[in-house]
């Protein structure tokens, strides 16, 4: 209607630099909390009240994710090794519990995905000589979490939307032995989690994951994922279908690179669009896997 946005302040200090802070909102709108690169501490602003507390951290924060629908945060210190849950509302209130630590040596994580229900999260290290990730329940008094040992680095954590199933992201590195071990470190590729058991999976690839998504089946527990791997050298394009109730995968070959990808719940349809002068998009059925590709629909293609 014309209403001119309200501003609020997420510092006190007219020098800090924009680009060395994170701010991130809750999904109600309530709270924002700003995290510095340079600084311990936490700043946790009321945006209906506009009032900002200050949450003195055990050491910088490597890492920050809100737990969705709670007003709590996880955050990640890494040299120290401990997280630390922190509670908005509380913090404003100047409660004494607001923040609770963690312990988490041997875990050595640095980074932290956290489920869309909030209760579970999986912490990882990106540094190289780290092969080995976390679950920790967010539900439980201590937030207890289980380590497990991977067979690559992990470069990034995706939960699926139920909660129940992940996928760690790897880079081909160099070798660093010799045998299969040496194979492995020098392939591209993915691990698939199943954060009740603990059972993993690694899926080694000929091309580097780009984008992937989660399908659930229509009663909301997992289904599948899937991942995009585009050939740099323009050869080979596919899409890995993963089954995350018994981790099988089946390749689907592309015609063209591909460029993006979503879920058509009404049609329970994935389309994976590509790459091609006259338009290109091809579609998978999530549940009895029919591929159809689609060329030319783009009007006026080849006039410039």
């Amino acid at each position: 209607d014309g209403t001119i946005a309200h501003t609020v302040p997420v510092t006190v200090d007219p020098l800090e630099k924009p680009e060395d802070r994170e701010v991130f909102v809750t999904r109600d709108g309530a709270y924002a909390v700003v995290r510095d690169i340079h600084t311990v501490d936490l700043r946790i602003v009321d945006l209906k009240d506009e009032v900002m507390s200050v949450v003195t951290l055990n050491g910088l924060p490597t890492d920050l994710d809100l737990v969705p629908g709670m007003n709590r945060c996880l955050v990640i210190m890494r040299e120290q090794e401990v997280a630390a849950m922190v509670d908005f509302k509380r913090v404003a209130n100047g409660e004494e519990d607001a923040v609770v630590q963690v312990d988490l040596v041997g875990s050595y994580a640095g980074a932290a995905a956290v489920s869309a229900a909030g209760d579970r999260a999986v912490l990882y290290s990106t540094a190289d000589e780290m092969k080995s990730v976390a679950v920790m329940d967010l539900e439980a008094e201590g937030y207890p979490w289980v380590t497990y040992p991977v067979q690559k680095v992990v470069k990034g954590v995706a939960i699926s939307g139920a909660g129940q199933k992940a996928v760690l992201l790897h880079e081909a590195t160099a070798p660093t032995e010799a045998g299969l071990g040496g194979v492995v470190e020098a392939s591209e590729g993915y691990t698939l989690l199943d954060l009740d058991t603990g059972y993993r999976k690694l899926v080694t690839t000929d091309q580097r994951w780009s984008l992937f998504l989660f399908v659930q089946e229509a009663g909301g527990a997992d289904h599948q994922a899937y991942i995009l791997l585009p050939d740099p050298s323009g050869v080979s394009h596919g899409v890995d279908v993963v089954n995350l109730n018994t981790f099988l995968v089946e390749t689907v070959n592309l015609y063209s690179e591909p460029n993006s990808l979503l879920f058509v719940p009404s049609s329970r349809k994935v389309a994976i669009a590509q790459e091609h002068t006259n338009g290109r998009i091809t579609f998978i059925d999530a549940d009895d896997g029919t591929v159809e590709t689609k060329t030319g629909f783009e009007l006026n293609g080849l006039i410039h």
